[in-house]
């Protein structure tokens, strides 16, 4: 069981690692929003998209490790979390458990935000090309028009003479 403490230590430990190495990547990520970058976003976006299967893989090793554990405590594996284990049974690893366990959820505070946060720059962003590109385009149609917009006919952008060449 001891053995089982540990790989679970571990595997929270690797997860706050990732965390925050994701948490780097997404302050990184504000900044080339920011800076209108779209090869800087995309390598982020593939660093992003890496670090997620690393988190996934780190899951299912926790899963796994959980279920070795809940099986010997004869709980069901989807009911044992972290603070459910350190309740459940005494143990030296407690302690680091339950303090992995709060780092962790910190930092998913952290990555949420963060994550609300850029998206909401990108929506502000996008909001803001299209009424860019609203613009430019009503201005142009106005500018080829013959009709204002209340159906007066413009007058001419240069004025028209009638040329005779019998004089």
């Amino acid at each position: 069981m001891t053995r089982l403490y540990k790989n679970l230590s571990n595997i929270l430990e690797q997860k706050l690692f990732l965390y925050k190495e994701f948490i780097g990547l997404l302050q990184k990520e504000w900044d080339v929003i920011v800076d209108y970058s779209l090869d800087d976003l995309q390598n982020v976006i593939k660093k992003k998209e890496v670090l997620i299967l690393k988190m996934q893989m780190l899951e299912e090793s926790r899963a796994k490790v959980t279920g070795s554990i809940a099986e010997i405590l004869g709980v069901p594996s989807d009911q044992l979390t972290v603070s459910e284990l350190v309740r459940l049974r005494k143990d030296p690893s407690n302690p680091k458990l339950t303090a992995l366990r709060k780092q962790l959820i910190g930092q998913i505070e952290v990555v949420k935000k963060l994550i609300e946060k850029n998206q909401t720059l990108i929506n502000h962003s996008s909001l803001s090309l299209k009424q860019s590109l609203s613009f430019i385009y009503r201005a142009d149609e106005e500018a080829r028009s013959f009709y204002y917009s209340n159906g007066v006919m413009q007058e001419g952008r240069m004025q028209s003479r009638i040329f005779s060449a019998d004089a």
